[in-house]
């Protein structure tokens, strides 16, 4: 995360794990599909469907 050197310790950000489908809508089910996966199988995930960290 950018920026997050500069804070101060302890510092404590909140936020959540979110993936988008092509639509542009939030996809839980393809989150909790990726993160059931393991070993390639986990790699193939994150790099058809990457997520992002939301405040």
């Amino acid at each position: 995360m950018a920026g997050t050197g500069q804070l101060p310790n302890p510092t404590a950000l909140d936020g959540e794990l979110v993936l988008w489908d092509a639509a542009g809508r939030l996809a839980f089910e393809r989150l909790q599909n990726r993160l059931a996966r393991r070993d390639a199988g986990a790699a193939r995930a994150a790099d058809e469907w990457p997520t992002r960290f939301g405040f």
